[in-house]
């Protein structure tokens, strides 16, 4: 279930980048944001406690072996940039 949760939040956040970027694609390309550059794991993480925190980054390793999201990281303990992968908007197990 929370497999399900974080996936369904990961779809709304890149919903509304997407969105976000339509309405205003000239001043995210002067300021950054998370249109292109894919949604980061302390943005979802923010208000979590340390295992809560831990809980969601294993979430997003299950999702990364089910080819739904891609994630990188360019450091040791650097920042986790998730993006969508080939099967994002298909239906994932225990999904309704």
């Amino acid at each position: 279930p929370n497999t399900v949760r974080l996936c369904k939040l990961l779809r709304a956040r890149v919903a509304a980048a997407e969105r976000k970027q339509q309405h205003g694609q000239e001043r995210e390309q002067e300021g950054g944001g998370e249109g292109g550059e894919g949604l980061l794991l302390s943005q979802i993480t923010r208000n979590a406690r340390r295992t809560e925190a831990a809980n969601l980054f294993w979430e997003v390793l299950q999702l990364k072996t089910w080819d739904i999201i891609e994630c990188a990281q360019e450091t040791a303990y650097g920042e986790v940039v998730i993006k969508p992968a080939a099967r994002f908007h298909e239906p994932i197990l225990g999904e309704a």
